[in-house]
């Protein structure tokens, strides 16, 4: 009896030892599962780390390629605009250039006409200003191709080179045409005694004028003066005149003495 039961006894210490080898051998295992697990879900979030860094590396790196490309951007806008102001500079010097070659051939011109005009009043038509002279068409005699009214530029020539065909300026000296400037054109030439003598007539006119010799000539017609022309029609009309003249000089005189005034009121108040 006491050997059964030595010998149940010793299967229970055995079963108890072999249980508590499984026991421990289960939570060895249980151990190094749980051990891989933490190692797996370390080297996950290791993972993750690096790919999360990755991908900030990357938006940084995108947001500098943005912004080096939004400077670049810039760059070339400022550059655009810097080009397009020197072209607008370089376009606006070259207008400022021709209206300034304009303006200057205009008081020339202004100069030269004035000085012409002048002479030929102080000298009564005598003289000419380096051998031009201006005259105003007074009578219908050369219509269409002068109207009254109408201003042209006369130029002393030597009487050899006057043609048939040309309009010439010339003094009469008989008739009713006697001391009246006439402009009239040349019909015809003749000799007589050695010397040209012209034949002219007013293109509306039916009958030649009496004989013109070369000592009667001012000069060839060069131009009509078609701007002085309409300033001279203009200045006529008393209508006109007020408005496109005296009008806007007034205007302009007051804004002149109002500009001033205020000019002075803020220097005081300054």
């Amino acid at each position: 009896m006491e050997k059964q039961e030595d010998k149940r006894e010793e299967k229970k210490i055995k079963n108890g030892a072999s249980k508590a080898k499984k026991s421990t051998a289960k939570k060895e295992s249980e151990t190094k599962k749980d051990e891989t697990k933490a190692k797996g879900s370390k080297i996950e979030n290791n993972k993750t780390k690096s790919e999360k860094k990755e991908s900030k590396a990357k938006n940084n790196e995108s947001k500098n390629e943005k912004k080096e490309s939004k400077i670049k951007n810039e760059e070339a806008n400022s550059e655009k605009t810097y080009e397009v102001k020197m072209k607008r500079k370089a376009g606006s010097r070259c207008l400022s250039f021709i209206w300034n070659i304009v303006v200057k051939i205009i008081t020339i011109a202004i100069i030269f006409i004035s000085i012409i005009i002048v002479v030929q009043k102080v000298t009564n038509n005598q003289e000419s200003f380096l051998g031009f002279r201006i005259f105003r068409v007074q009578t219908g005699s050369m219509i269409p191709k002068y109207q009254i009214g109408d201003v042209i530029l006369v130029k002393e020539v030597d009487t050899d080179k006057i043609q048939i065909g040309d309009d010439v300026t010339y003094e009469g000296k008989t008739g009713a045409m006697n001391g009246m400037l006439v402009t009239h054109r040349v019909v015809d030439i003749e000799e007589v005694d050695g010397k040209r003598v012209f034949h002219t007539q007013g293109i509306a006119n039916n009958l030649e004028d009496p004989v013109v010799s070369e000592e009667q000539i001012n000069g060839v017609v060069q131009t009509k003066m078609y701007i002085l022309s309409l300033i001279c029609m203009l200045l006529n009309n008393k209508y006109i005149f007020y408005f496109c003249g005296i009008l806007p000089l007034t205007i302009y005189v007051a804004f002149k003495i109002f500009r001033s005034k205020k000019v002075k009121k803020i220097e005081k108040e300054n």
